[in-house]
This record gives C-alpha cells, sequence and structure tokens, in this order.
C-alpha cells in the first residue's frame, strides 16, 4: 500500500459495497500525491527509501500500449495513456476535470498538473492545452541543456 510513503496519501477513495477500493478512478489526490505517484513510477516502482513497492515489471507492462484511448487516439496500457510530445515517449494519469501526471523518463521529469474539476474538459481542448504546456517544459529543458553544453 502506498499510503505512509512520504508525500503520498490519498484523501478520500470510494469503495464497492463488497469495500473494495475503485481501481483507477476516484481517489482524492493533492498536486503533490500526484506527482509522488508519478515519480514511484518513473523510478521504476523504487520508494525513495529504496523499497521496492510496484514490480518494476508491472511498470514496464502497464506502460505498454493496449488499445488506442476513444477520447484521444493516444495509446492506453493499464491505466495509463502513451503518446510522444516534443520528441519524448510520455505517460500519462488523466483524471477528472484535467488532473494530469505525466512521467516523461527520457528527461527524468514528472509533472502534476490540476485544474477545477467544473472547469474545462477535454473535449474543449483544456487536455490538450495541458499536453501543450507540458511540451513547453520539455522545450525548454532542451533548451536549457543545449546552452549548458555550449
Amino acid at each position: 500500500w502506498l499510503g505512509p510513503q512520504q508525500g503520498f496519501s490519498i484523501a478520500a477513495w470510494d469503495r464497492d459495497p463488497q469495500g473494495i477500493y475503485l481501481g483507477g478512478n476516484q481517489m482524492a489526490m493533492s498536486p503533490r500525491s500526484l506527482l509522488a505517484f508519478g515519480e514511484l513510477y518513473r523510478s521504476g516502482g523504487m520508494s525513495r527509501g529504496g523499497r521496492q513497492l510496484v514490480p518494476a515489471d508491472w511498470i514496464k507492462l502497464s506502460w505498454q500500449p493496449r488499445t488506442a484511448s476513444r477520447f484521444t487516439g493516444d495509446g492506453y496500457g493499464y491505466g495509463w495513456f502513451i503518446r510522444q510530445i516534443a520528441g519524448e515517449a510520455v505517460f500519462y494519469g488523466w483524471g477528472y476535470g484535467g488532473q494530469m501526471v505525466y512521467v516523461v523518463p527520457g528527461r527524468a521529469l514528472t509533472v502534476a498538473m490540476t485544474s477545477d474539476e467544473n472547469g474545462p474538459a477535454g473535449r474543449s481542448g483544456h487536455r490538450d492545452d495541458l499536453h501543450a504546456l507540458l511540451e513547453r517544459i520539455i522545450e525548454a529543458m532542451k533548451d536549457v541543456r543545449e546552452a549548458r553544453s555550449n
């Protein structure tokens, strides 16, 4: 269980009538918890304390496209959407109202973004705006790296 990990908590998570947590939805997470979750995946399932919390093989499997999303056309693995942004492989979790966690292993980057859950939706282009913001972040990282090497 991830709850006791530093930086990670789920304030509320609905359960079904048998008491089983609802799998990939209804988790109330802060931006810090979203970031910690993404970092856990980016680090191959290893906690900051060196404990293997999620099997590395599971992470690799979850990041392999199993189908294409009917909403975006992006690949979809086990709970993760998969796409290229700014020439980088990006794995992202997309929550209600524009709550996003992006993992960009090639840049050692994890980004959490939150939105007003009553605000614009994916259909209005909001999701694409968040992808564009991530693209600008990745491009800025490339610019900094390039400037340092000159």
